[in-house]
């Protein structure tokens, strides 16, 4: 009996004192902001974004930005919206055709639309009100509009260099086939014959064309065989390219074999020799050469200026609406009001400029 009085004791205690799922943390004008909305804000920033570990993630700080906007359309009787273009927009993300659906990025934007719902539709919200406001308030536009000077775009350049890396490129000769079936000896022998000599011709050279389209008939060598030039791995994947391959033109580590440690590095050839890739029940001969290679190299600023420029620009106007609500908080047009302490940090910082 005495040890059932204690379970309950702790059972109510711990639902006494235990933190509400949907507990009120702030409210700005008449909009509510709770734990359980920072919470889903802050895991749809991550999946929006594309970095699930992204440390910079400020959900509550973007819930007050949002209904800020929210609050001073509400405020604003000349502020008309358009009610139906949210929908149409979200309309558009989850009709996929066909042709969309072989597009990924296409395909995981909807289902952001499915995950997170209501997260989506603020998101848009926000751009659709900011739209609105620079149509109306002729300073606001005129801040936002600024011209970018090109210093900033040099100074974005130089300070996020170490993350702006070219993807992954290589140029290779790939010579795949399979043996021909019901060969006779002498073919078995002709076929092994040209594969070597194709090998041989690589040591020296990285064109084996004639090669190739002399032994065509009588060998049936993959479509992509050839040289690639140098080209970005993605898009040699894309068109069809073993990645078993193109993972191994991109080893730049020594590996160990029985013949001792292969070093894949410019000029590099090995083969033929015998194998089956992983998407393929084909056991099949291949000729590799590593031509060229270039791995973590930096974009050059003139293939991102209009990027960058681009990425100040949208955070000038971002920065102008910020101010813009600063100035009607300021003016007590706006009211937030904290009521969970653990969020006063966050916005102290939201309040500066």
């Amino acid at each position: 009996m005495l040890k059932n009085l204690l379970f309950l004791v702790l059972l109510v205690g711990s639902i006494s004192y235990a933190e509400p799922f949907n507990k009120v943390v702030a409210s700005v004008g008449d909009f509510a902001i709770t734990s359980y909305d920072v919470e889903s804000m802050r895991k749809f920033m991550q999946v929006y974004s594309g970095n699930a570990t992204n440390a910079k993630i400020e959900p509550f700080k973007e819930l007050l930005y949002i209904y800020s906007l929210e609050q001073i359309v509400k405020d604003n009787k000349k502020i008309i919206l358009p009610k139906d273009e949210i929908d149409k927009m979200i309309d558009k993300m989850t009709n996929l055709t066909k042709e969309d659906k072989t597009n990924q990025m296409l395909v995981e934007r909807a289902k952001i639309v499915d995950q997170f719902p209501e997260e989506l539709r603020l998101y848009l919200r926000k751009s659709q009100i900011i739209r609105t406001l620079l149509s109306v308030d002729t300073r606001l536009r005129d801040k936002a509009n600024e011209k970018i000077d090109e210093k900033e775009i040099t100074n974005f350049y130089n300070e996020h260099k170490s993350s702006l890396i070219e993807p992954p490129s290589i140029d290779i000769v790939l010579v795949v086939c399979e043996q021909p079936s019901a060969a006779s000896l002498d073919e078995l022998e002709r076929f092994e014959k040209t594969l070597e000599e194709i090998a041989k011709r690589l040591q020296k050279s990285n064109d084996i064309s004639d090669l190739l389209e002399k032994n065509k008939k009588f060998i049936k060598f993959e479509p992509y065989s050839g040289r690639t030039g140098l080209k970005s791995v993605y898009e040699l994947f894309q068109a069809g390219y073993p990645e078993e391959m193109l993972a191994f033109a991109l080893t730049t580590t020594p590996i160990p074999t029985a013949k001792g440690k292969l070093v894949v590095k410019p000029g590099f050839v090995l083969g033929p020799e015998k194998t089956k890739f992983k998407n393929s029940n084909k056991i099949i001969y291949f000729i590799f050469k590593l031509v060229d290679r270039k791995v973590g190299a930096n974009v050059p600023l003139e293939k991102v200026r209009n990027l960058i420029e681009a990425q100040l620009k949208e955070q000038k106007i971002m920065d102008s609406v910020k101010g813009y609500i600063l100035d009607k908080i300021n003016r007590k047009e706006l009211e937030i009001v904290i009521y969970d302490e653990k969020y006063k940090g966050e916005y102290n910082e939201f309040l500066r400029r």
